[in-house]
């Protein structure tokens, strides 16, 4: 229905665009997830992320979203993802007896060395280390 003049179109923006970002980097992976519906605690962290996915759940572009989360948290998204991966990765390691290259493949490393450069940055020590240190 028409109610003289002309008829505009308002644009509505989902409800967690007009909301503020957090200050958490927790929170806003969180948000992040569920948006791109990998919900976290469900093993979704060893699915690929793909932060183009995420990007595109928040209707943002991937450079604006990494900025924004930059800028939010003083961090990258991918380095929060992979800090994020080298955790679960730990706890993996001290309470499952799984294998280093199956702990790699589950959390979506694409090699073996990858996950060891990744876990060495993020750990402090080589995986294999590790194993030791908290496989007794």
């Amino acid at each position: 229905m028409q109610f003289g003049g002309t008829v505009t179109r308002k644009t509505v923006l989902p409800s967690f665009l007009s909301q503020p970002l957090s200050t958490s980097p927790q929170a806003l992976f969180q948000r992040a997830f569920a948006k791109a519906k990998l919900p976290p605690g469900s093993g979704s962290i060893r699915k690929r992320i793909c932060i183009e996915k995420m990007a595109e759940e928040f209707y943002l572009s991937r450079p604006y979203l990494s900025a924004k989360f930059k800028q939010e948290t003083g961090r990258t998204l991918t380095d929060f993802i992979l800090s994020e991966k080298t955790e679960e990765a730990k706890r993996l390691i001290r309470y499952t007896d799984k294998s280093l290259s199956v702990i790699s493949s589950y959390l979506g490393f694409s090699s073996q060395s990858h996950f060891s450069r990744v876990f060495r940055r993020y750990a402090g020590s080589n995986p294999g280390d590790y194993v030791e240190k908290y496989r007794k």
